[in-house]
């Protein structure tokens, strides 16, 4: 059936080829082979490196099933590699050595220092989403773009990194930032000197005024601590709009 008259209600599934398949096992293949003698440590330093740039590439598309069969194709090469090093050894005292199985994740190939080789199945799978239509990176809508790349030229870094983390949504009310909406990091243990990601949360101005109690004091100019749902930067209920009234000005330290 040719193109134009192919039939309709059938998705196009973008997986990893064979070929890019075998290529990547039999890649697998010759660093275990060529490294027989040497330390597990090293092994997996070597190993790391390829199971993760290849995952990464190929996280995009269908490849939940390529990564657990890879997994366990890479479980069995070893596995020989381990019988081979102690051939003398029970397969108990191989497992014992060479693997952790105590830390509720299955078999992980890993060194009593905690050094464990990479799985492809640990990579999450994100699909690739096109652009919207409408979108362009000279329209000023840093909101779709921070999200979506996380960067856009004017916008800090670590704010683009949260919107991205986030999904583009708040982290205290679960709504999305519009571009006219103003955007703080919230340090979610109080402690401003602690400025890690996992201590980050991109939050509405008005949100973050709420989460510490209204305590802050603005200038009139700038506005109060309205307190009530319908402050700015809320979604009106009637017409489904972000309401952002009032402009404040300088960002806050918080």
């Amino acid at each position: 059936m040719s193109r134009y008259n192919a039939k309709r209600g059938f998705k196009t599934l973008i997986k990893p080829s064979q070929e890019t398949i075998k290529r990547h096992n039999a890649q697998l293949s010759v660093i275990i082979a060529h490294h027989r003698a040497a330390r597990q440590a090293n092994l997996i330093g070597l190993l790391n490196p390829v199971i993760a740039g290849w995952s990464n590439y190929y996280s995009a598309v269908v490849s939940k099933a390529v990564f657990q069969r890879l997994d366990h194709q890479l479980y069995l090469k070893l596995a020989r590699w381990a019988r081979n090093r102690r051939p003398r050894q029970s397969r108990h005292w191989i497992v014992q050595r060479y693997w952790r199985t105590d830390q509720g994740q299955g078999w992980v190939f890993a060194t009593k220092d905690g050094l464990a080789v990479n799985r492809h199945t640990d990579v999450p799978i994100f699909r690739h989403r096109k652009v919207r239509d409408t979108a362009s990176p000279f329209n000023g809508d840093w909101q779709y773009w921070a999200t979506r790349r996380g960067s856009y030229p004017g916008i800090p870094r670590r704010e683009a990194t949260l919107l991205k983390r986030q999904g583009g949504r708040c982290h205290r009310c679960g709504l999305f930032f519009t571009p006219q909406a103003l955007l703080e990091a919230h340090h979610l243990n109080r402690d401003r000197r602690t400025n890690a990601y996992s201590n980050l949360a991109a939050v509405h101005r008005y949100c973050h005024d709420q989460i510490h109690g209204g305590a802050r004091e603005r200038p009139r100019s700038q506005g109060t601590h309205d307190k009530s749902p319908t402050h700015r930067g809320a979604v009106c209920l009637e017409r489904g709009t972000h309401r952002c009234a009032d402009q404040w000005g300088e960002r806050s330290p918080h």
